[in-house]
């Protein structure tokens, strides 16, 4: 009986020690995925934001539209009409590029494993390069929900050094209707949803639209409005305290030289998910109609109503704060017909 007491100590204590070194084990692996996630991985990185003075001298602006559209090879169909995909509870799949396995491109904004189906219209990355003779200034906005710092340093390191930029803003028309871009919305809350190679594709294009409005540079003179009050209707404050800035704010650059209008500068505080979380169709919601008809004009039907101005429109999101939102339960009067939509639609973004 006590060689059994002693082999019980000896098998617990053994059982203890390797128990402990496994433990052991797990915290310095723990200890080193966290050290490696935190750490700066662009340590030679800097940006010098020092502008000196001088006499001023005449602006020069360039704008650039390229696209980011990712491609959506699989459609799928949704058996339980929820927006996810989920083949263990019979969804399934068309293989459009045949490689036997489905190829998902993760929807960012609201729930993860949202799969695209489609696409409804051209995703952007769309710059405005500003001169003044001193500073060089690049805006590149993205039809993306959003993009990490790292990710920006990328696009900033890819610019090419001939362009002559300063300092480049990149930001995003937070759209919640195109591809993860941070990491979110993928399968599970535990699978990033980023496309490696589309994103390495993002990076490439939004590099491109800066070089290409730096090429097309030109004298300009601008010419800036703004509307505080017209688009209040459009936009609620789904969260406590309702404040929200409504604004509508516009910069145009007009050719010096010819009159002609080279682009503008489009500024107004809402999420992109007029859609909302149904929506299965590659799109940047409501920017894709407010750069489309500012460029080309409002059409009812075959009709011009309003005459575009020409150039290349830049969207660029405002404070959108808490939530400022076309949410579902906002309803939207069509100018036309006088219709009020609340239901999430094309026709109502």
């Amino acid at each position: 009986m006590t060689n059994l007491n002693k082999n019980n100590r000896l098998q617990m204590k053994t059982f203890l020690k390797i128990s402990g070194f496994f433990f052991l084990l797990l915290i310095i692996v723990l200890i080193f995925w966290c050290r490696s996630n935190m750490k700066d991985r662009n340590p030679d990185y800097k940006a010098d934001l020092k502008i000196t003075g001088g006499a001023p001298e005449p602006l020069r602006a360039g704008f650039a539209a390229v696209t980011i559209t990712p491609e959506v090879p699989d459609r799928w169909t949704d058996k339980n009409n929820n927006a996810e995909y989920e083949p263990d509870k019979g969804d399934t799949f068309t293989d459009g590029n045949g490689n036997g396995v489905f190829d998902p491109v993760w929807i960012a904004g609201f729930s993860n494993s949202r799969a695209a189906n489609g696409i409804h219209d051209d995703l952007w990355a769309r710059t405005m390069v500003i001169d003044d003779g001193k500073t060089r200034l690049a805006i590149v906005v993205l039809d993306a929900i959003g993009f990490m710092n790292d990710d920006i340093i990328d696009v900033r390191k890819r610019i090419p050094d001939g362009a002559g930029v300063t300092y480049t803003i990149i930001t995003s028309t937070h759209t919640h209707e195109g591809p993860d871009l941070l990491g979110l919305w993928g399968k599970t809350p535990y699978r990033s949803g980023i496309d490696k190679k589309y994103m390495n594709y993002v990076k490439d294009q939004a590099a491109k639209s800066v070089a290409d409005a730096v090429r097309n540079m030109r004298p300009v003179r601008l010419e800036i409005s703004e509307d505080l009050t017209g688009a209040i209707p459009l936009v609620k404050d789904t969260r406590k305290p309702e404040v929200f800035d409504s604004g509508l704010r516009f910069i145009k650059a007009v050719d010096r030289d010819n009159g002609k209008i080279l682009g503008c500068l489009l500024s107004w505080a809402d999420h992109g998910e007029t859609l909302w979380s149904d929506n299965l169709l590659i799109t940047s919601d409501f920017p894709h109609y407010f750069r489309e008809y500012v460029e080309k004009g409002v059409y009812k039907g075959d009709s011009l109503v309003n005459p575009g101005i020409g150039g290349v429109a830049v969207y660029i999101n405002g404070a959108i704060g808490g939530l400022m939102t076309t949410h579902p339960s906002l309803g939207i009067k069509d100018p036309f017909t006088g219709e009020e939509i609340k239901e999430p639609s094309f026709a109502k973004s």
